[in-house]
C-alpha cells in the first residue's frame, strides 16, 4: 500500500510539472479548442504529451492495483474477522476522532493512527476510498498536499484542457481494442487513465468549477473534430478513444458527467 502510494504520488508530482511549464500553451487551448480553424495547433504546442499520458498510466495501473488489493482484503475479513469492520470503526470513533480534535490541519485532516488503518484497508466502507469524506483518503491527503493554496489548484484546473488536448497524442494510434465500450482494453494500458483522470479530478476541485464535466465537454468536442478530420481518424484510433471515454464514464460514477450530458455536447 505505502509503496503504491509514493508511486502515485511522484507521479502526480511529474504531471504538475508538465502542467506548469505547458500552462501558457494550455491556457491558450483553453480559449481556443471551440475554434474549427485554432484547436488542433493549440493542442499540438503542448509538449511532452507522451510523458503526460506515460505518468497518468502508471498512475491507473496502480488505482486499478489498490482497488483488487482493497477488494480482496476486504472479501478476506469478512469471512476470518467479519466484526472488525465494526470494531475499527468504533476505534476511529473513541481514538481518532480524539487526535483529530487535537490537529490544527485544517481542511485536510491528519486522522488518528486507528483511522489510518481503517482506511489504509479500506475497512470503513464498500468503495472508492471507503470513506464518505475523501479528504480522509489515504491517497487523496497525499495528494492534496500538491495543491496546497489557489497559485496550485489554478494550475491542476488546466487538467481538463491537457487531457482534452491529449486526444491528438501518437498513443492513441498504437492502441488496438480487444473489446468496445465500457469493457474494452486497450493493448497499451491506456484505459486506466480513467481511473487517474477520475482520482485527480475529486481532488483537485476547486470552488464551484466541475473538473468532470468540463472535461466531458472538451473531449467531447475534440473527439468529434477528429472523427470528421480523415487525415486524423484513423478507425483503430478513433475506436481507443471511444473505448478510453466509455471507461471513464464508469470511472467517473455519480460525479456529474453523465451520457445525457454527453449526448447533449455532441448535439451542440
Amino acid at each position: 500500500e505505502r509503496e503504491l502510494l509514493a508511486i502515485i504520488v511522484g507521479h502526480a508530482r511529474s504531471i504538475k510539472a508538465f502542467l506548469n511549464t505547458n500552462a501558457g500553451h494550455l491556457n491558450n487551448f483553453k480559449l481556443n479548442y471551440a475554434k474549427p480553424d485554432k484547436w488542433e495547433e493549440g493542442a499540438r504546442r503542448v509538449e511532452g504529451m507522451a510523458a503526460f499520458l506515460s505518468h497518468t498510466t502508471v498512475i491507473g495501473n496502480a488505482l486499478a492495483l489498490r482497488k483488487v488489493m482493497a477488494e480482496a482484503i476486504r472479501r478476506s475479513q469478512r469471512q476470518v474477522v467479519p466484526f472488525a469492520s465494526r470494531s475499527l470503526a468504533l476505534a476511529t470513533l473513541a481514538v481518532g476522532g480524539l487526535e483529530r480534535g487535537k490537529s490544527d490541519s485544517g481542511s485536510v485532516r491528519a486522522p488518528g493512527s486507528a483511522h489510518e488503518v481503517a482506511e489504509d484497508i479500506e475497512l470503513l466502507g464498500k468503495g472508492g476510498c471507503g470513506l464518505e469524506d475523501t479528504n480522509a483518503c489515504t491517497t487523496r491527503r497525499e495528494l492534496l498536499v500538491l495543491g496546497e493554496n489557489i497559485q496550485e489548484l489554478s494550475l491542476w484546473s488546466l487538467l481538463p484542457y491537457a487531457y482534452g488536448a491529449a486526444f491528438l497524442a501518437d498513443e492513441w494510434n498504437k492502441a488496438a481494442c480487444t473489446a468496445e465500450g465500457e469493457q474494452g482494453v486497450l493493448t497499451n494500458n491506456l484505459h486506466v487513465a480513467a481511473l487517474t483522470i477520475h482520482e485527480l479530478f475529486s481532488v483537485y476541485k476547486m470552488g464551484n468549477t466541475d473538473m468532470h464535466t468540463e472535461y466531458l465537454r472538451v473531449a467531447s468536442l475534440i473527439l468529434l473534430r477528429i472523427g470528421s478530420e480523415p487525415a486524423l481518424a484513423s478507425t483503430t484510433s478513433f475506436r481507443a478513444r471511444n473505448v478510453f471515454l466509455s471507461r471513464w464514464f464508469v470511472a467517473n460514477g455519480p460525479h456529474g458527467a453523465t451520457r445525457g450530458k454527453l449526448r447533449r455536447f455532441l448535439s451542440v
